[in-house]
């Protein structure tokens, strides 16, 4: 197994393992250049909106660092308008 899956199979287990154990509503997400400040927003991976669809409600919020002290906001729902929840459609 690559080193790159490993790591997003830990990212997923790491968040599964908190989400027992806390009630996530907001994360802040920031990216850019090693060592330079934050230029333009960065939104989360595939993976992690996988993750986020599975184990937070569609009002969770994801605020993208956008500059220095200002940020984007967005609800889960709207970063993922069509996207499956087991919670909305299988309960």
């Amino acid at each position: 197994m690559s080193k790159r899956i490993k790591s997003k199979l830990s990212l997923t287990e790491s968040f599964t393992l908190r989400k027992r154990l806390f009630k996530f509503v907001k994360i802040a997400i920031s990216g850019g250049p090693k060592g330079e400040p934050v230029r333009k927003s960065f939104a989360p991976c595939g993976v992690c909106r996988q993750v986020m669809r599975e184990f937070c409600d569609d009002n969770f919020m994801i605020y993208m660092l956008t500059g220095e002290n200002t940020y984007e906001g967005y609800s889960l729902a709207q970063m993922l308008p069509h996207s499956f929840s087991a919670t909305k459609h299988m309960a």
